[in-house]
């Protein structure tokens, strides 16, 4: 013990500890400096790096010179050739006068970091130092749109895709906030006004730049511009073979990433400057499969040509793991939005196979892998743990995090599902899907109020979207107000792709008690039969025969459902496992008088949605109104009751109950009429927010609304 006692107190004598104290605070500073400072006359991060490595060595450097020499009045001399404090009065004198010394330095360092520390705070270390950045020094940018200056049109994609590329690995960077380009995609290759566009986008830096191909020769243009003084901060030209492309997206986005101030890591350094395939002819087949990506309502066609394009990437190359993992989202959606029968989603299972093969540790695989479990194989837990690996290696992926906030919602975490949505609204402020599912959320929890807001600005974004145009109207019912809803109804066009949304309008005409304008309405969409799938037409026939049954014609009522009926039967014995077929066939069913076949129905969809707190109010919902028509109004009431238990996108919103048509036999009933009267707002508020997905009905979808869901799907 006394030797270690003496050891530690000659440390002491020797000033080590505050040595290696002050080496730390000035290293500390020093590295501060560089990180600011290089950037700014475009020093790249290598050399920062040097300098973290300078300082880390220095330190044990300045020990052994802490402990080999001292400062006196003479100099400095090796610490031997002083006696021992204890035993020289001078010796004591000269030790306490270097002892403060190094006290003040020591003070005076600490007061400096202290300094730095709170002026970094308020943004004014970056302001004075003038880098990239600016509000506050928020690592943050929009890629926009890359102009086509190629003489052949038709190569648009080939810019798309380039701007693409970069974006997404610029997105893999965990401390850079980048933003989708569902959202950049709004805006003009080189605009006037980039300050109010970074405002929209909450940027502090846009990239923007052109691309010129020429057979096999790629010309690219680029500037980074920081966005609140429209300055240019760096510029660079690239003429490059069709196959060095990638050094050139990868030297972008790295260039990008140091002019921010960014330090990538060294996985994050590999990202950028990924290879992922040799052949020139599969990455242009790439880039033709990328171009949809982000789209929200694809036709059949539209699925095709994404297929065809990713099909033709992974047969040039089969090592493509990037094009494979696309593939497979791409037979994911078809699964889930046209063709439900199990071959179509196993050709899903064969390509994420291949990209698991091939790059088993990659964002878009797992990204792929999240959509394969959610969509396809309704495996919640599953899904939102690749979703998360996915976030893990792409931090900016506004796409993960809203299906993250969906899955959630499934699972019936509401708050939490809220939070996911917002996070990617920040991401990708501008998009029509983020924006529709946040309003069903906000809506679920009776934020009327903000589910309008959104929507708004997400109409001022995508004007003329018809499925947020359809949620509009449907918020406006669900809170009580007729009136506006049905201002907002005649907006929405019969044309419209999706019948969806059209659902909303045909309701409004149900609830003003007008069936002859439903039925003429309907009638006219049915004429276009042709461009819907075969569950599409179904479904409208559905309401075909709806509006006619209550407007009194019992005759072409049967006929349109007999009809329905049939379709779905045959899409069923098709291989289609949907639940949400059983509903429509339930309805059907139901409205030709066949009990039997409705009560089996509506049975085989309450256990495929079993798990699914979105979709099993929808039949619950449905099972009221089987009830109904078949005179049961105990069963009704109770059923209605559980449709009221937790919140829902499309529920039995008291307001909704006290207009639609179809629980018209239910009224005078005092346990019918204590549901349509709305609840306190901080009541409802509470209730929303409580309510958890272990509830056996989650609030269900409206009598009109819920029809739509059972054909066209639960909302993703």
């Amino acid at each position: 013990m006394t030797v270690q006692r003496s050891f530690f107190a000659e440390l002491q004598r020797r000033h080590v500890y505050k040595v290696g104290a002050m080496y730390a605070v000035a290293g500390w500073l020093l590295v501060q400096v560089a990180t600011q400072v290089f950037p700014f006359f475009d020093i790249s991060n290598a050399a920062v790096r040097w300098v973290v490595i300078a300082v880390v060595a220095g330190f044990p450097i300045a020990l052994v010179l802490a402990w080999l020499f001292d400062i006196t009045p003479e100099g400095i001399v090796r610490t031997e050739q002083l006696p021992p404090s204890g035993e020289v009065a001078s010796a004591v004198r000269i030790r306490r006068s270097t002892e403060r010394k190094l006290n003040y330095v020591l003070g005076a360092l600490l007061l400096i970091a202290l300094a730095y520390v709170v002026l970094a705070r308020s943004g004014r270390v970056d302001r004075w130092l003038g880098g990239a950045n600016v509000d506050g020094g928020d690592q943050s940018i929009a890629v926009l749109p890359f102009e086509n200056l190629s003489d052949d049109k038709a190569n648009a994609y080939f810019a798309v895709g380039i701007q693409d590329e970069i974006l997404t690995r610029l997105a893999k960077v965990h401390t850079l906030k980048v933003i989708s380009r569902t959202s950049t995609m709004h805006f003009a290759s080189s605009p006037d006004n980039l300050p109010e566009i970074a405002r929209s986008l909450g940027v502090s830096a846009i990239l923007e730049g052109s691309v010129q191909r020429a057979g096999e020769t790629v010309h690219v243009n680029v500037q980074l511009i920081r966005a609140a003084t429209d300055q240019h901060l760096w510029a660079e030209s690239y003429n490059r073979k069709l196959d060095d492309i990638f050094a050139v997206q990868g030297e972008i986005a790295q260039t990008v990433a140091e002019a921010l101030r960014v330090t990538l890591t060294g996985a994050e350094q590999q990202q950028m400057s990924a290879r992922p395939t040799a052949i020139p002819e599969a990455y242009d087949a790439y880039l033709r499969g990328l171009v949809h990506d982000g789209r929200f309502a694809q036709s059949q066609t539209d699925l095709q040509d994404w297929a065809q394009a990713y099909e033709d990437a992974v047969r040039l190359d089969p090592n493509f793991a990037a094009a494979w993992a696309g593939l497979a989202r791409v037979y994911v959606e078809w699964y889930y939005d046209i063709d439900t029968r199990p071959q179509r989603l196993q050709m899903a299972k064969l390509a994420l196979d291949q990209a698991m093969r091939l790059a088993p540790d990659a964002a878009e695989t797992y990204e792929a892998l999240g959509l394969y479990r959610y969509w396809g194989l309704n495996d919640y837990d599953a899904a939102l743990e690749a979703y998360g690996e996915a976030l893990k290696r792409k931090p900016g992926a506004a796409s993960s995090l809203y299906a993250m906030g969906n899955v959630r919602r499934r699972q019936g975490h509401w708050t939490e599902a809220l939070q996911l949505q917002q996070r990617a609204a920040e991401l990708d402020p501008l998009s029509a899907t983020v924006a529709y599912n946040l309003t069903l959320t906000l809506r679920a929890l009776r934020r009327f109020d903000e589910a309008q807001a959104v929507t708004q600005k997400g109409l001022a974004a995508n004007p003329g979207d018809t499925a947020l145009l359809g949620e509009r109207i449907y918020t406006e019912q669900a809170r009580g107000d007729l009136h506006a809803a049905h201002a907002y109804a005649e907006q929405l066009p019969l044309d419209a792709v999706d019948f969806f949304p059209l659902t909303h309008r045909l309701d409004q005409w149900l609830f003003e008690r007008d069936y002859a304008r439903a039925i003429a309405e309907v009638t006219q969409v049915l004429k276009r039969r042709a461009d819907f799938d075969p569950g599409t037409v179904a479904f409208a026939l559905s309401y075909l025969g709806l509006a006619e049954s209550l407007a009194g014609d019992s005759a072409a009522s049967n006929a349109a459902m007999l009809e329905s009926r049939k379709i779905n039967e045959e899409i069923r014995a098709a291989g289609d496992t949907n639940p949400f077929g059983c509903l429509g066939l339930a309805l059907a069913s139901a409205y030709i008088g066949d009990r039997e076949a409705a009560v089996r129905y509506i049975g085989i969809a309450e256990a495929g949605v079993s798990g699914d707190a979105m979709s099993l109010p929808q039949a619950a919902m449905l099972h009221a109104i089987v009830d109904v028509k078949f005179g049961d109004k105990d069963g009704a009431i109770r059923h209605l009751i559980e449709a009221q238990r937790a919140p829902t996108a499309w529920g039995a919103f008291p307001a909704i109950l006290r207009e639609s048509p179809q629980f018209d036999a239910l009224r005078g009933d005092p346990r019918f009429e204590a549901l349509t009267r709305d609840p306190p707002a901080s009541t409802a508020a509470a209730a929303a927010v409580s309510a958890s997905a272990s509830s056996v009905a989650s609030v269900a979808t409206s009598s009109t609304s819920s029809v739509a869901s059972a054909a066209a799907g639960a909302p993703r």
